[in-house]
This record gives C-alpha cells, structure tokens and sequence, in this order.
C-alpha cells in the first residue's frame, strides 16, 4: 500500500481512484493510515467477502498463518469492467509498472 501511496500523483494523473482493501480490521487500518500518510481509501474485508469473491484468499496455510488474503490488484474501468487483474505469491507485489500502462490505454 505504501508504494501505490507514493505514487498517487502518478494515478491522479491518470484519473485512477486508488482503494487498499485488507482483512485487517477498520481500527488497524485507519491506525496504518495514520502512520504511514496513506492518501487513499483504506477498507477493510475483515469478513472475507471480497477476497472470496475475487479468489484471493489463503485457505491454506501461508507461512503458518491462515485467512489472509493474496496481494492483488484489479483495474476497473468507469463502466465497472475489469480490465486487468493479477493475484502474487503473497510474498512479492504487484507488478506496478504493469497497472499504469492498463491505466494509460484506458485514458487514451
């Protein structure tokens, strides 16, 4: 969150609206917030809903740990069309490079 937070200037120009979902819950995430200047909504999935619609979610175990969510990330179009998705290892993040030129083909 804190790259894509770095380059919101980047994604404004783009007229992209950034949301960091997470399965934190919304008290962890507006302290995150807080902390860390985040310029972007903050919402949590403390229930799971999105990361199960959107096939993110470990079920099994991930480094000892259970119900978290992978590291995603979707490009929505202004129609509500998903344009771009990728879902990571959890361990690495989303190729972001990648995102700003779906967004750039959007806005052309």
């Amino acid at each position: 969150m804190c790259v894509a937070n770095d380059d919101m200037n980047q994604y404004s120009d783009l007229n992209a609206e950034v949301i960091g979902i997470s399965v934190d819950s919304p008290f962890v995430l507006q302290k995150f917030g807080t902390e860390n200047n985040i310029g972007f909504t903050l919402a949590s999935d403390f229930n799971r809903t999105v990361s199960k619609a959107y096939d993110t979610l470990f079920e099994d175990d991930f480094m000892g740990l259970t119900g978290f969510s992978k590291r995603s990330a979707y490009v929505i179009d202004g129609a509500g069309n998903l344009q771009y998705k990728e879902t990571t290892d959890g361990k690495s993040l989303p190729d972001f490079a990648k995102i700003k030129e779906v967004l750039k083909s959007l806005s052309a």
